[in-house]
């Protein structure tokens, strides 16, 4: 007759330490991606540099966006207005890198496995 023997390790408390990091990862790149879209949506329509808020945003923006000047340039758009391929570019590594990089974390967090042998 067939023996099945079940072996389990116990969960490590890593998957909610990286559970955290994951959504604070997540929060960070919220937050970047909202700055970077709305100096898109400025770029886009043109509006005022001269604004208060519209300044903050293109000085908070600026070092994200820094790496990526000079890639594409800008394109005009009905008015004055251009479609800044920077600020999109940005938006799309910057996702890309934190969905590595929480998908690494995912991976490395330890979780509870349970293996079936049958002995017989």
């Amino acid at each position: 007759m067939a023996k099945i023997i079940v072996h389990s390790t116990p969960s490590v408390q890593l998957s909610g330490i990286s559970s955290i990091i994951s959504q604070i990862m997540w929060l960070l790149v919220t937050s970047v991606e909202g700055l970077l879209f709305l100096r898109f949506v400025f770029r886009l329509f043109d509006a005022s540099s001269s604004a208060p808020f519209t300044t903050l945003v293109y000085s908070w923006a600026q070092p994200f966006v820094a790496p990526f000047l000079g890639i594409f340039s800008p394109m005009p758009v009905a008015g004055t207005g251009v479609i800044d391929w920077s600020t999109l570019l940005a938006m799309l590594i910057y996702s890309v890198i934190a969905s590595v990089i929480i998908h690494v974390f995912t991976i490395a967090s330890p979780s509870s496995t349970t293996s079936t042998e049958v002995v017989g």
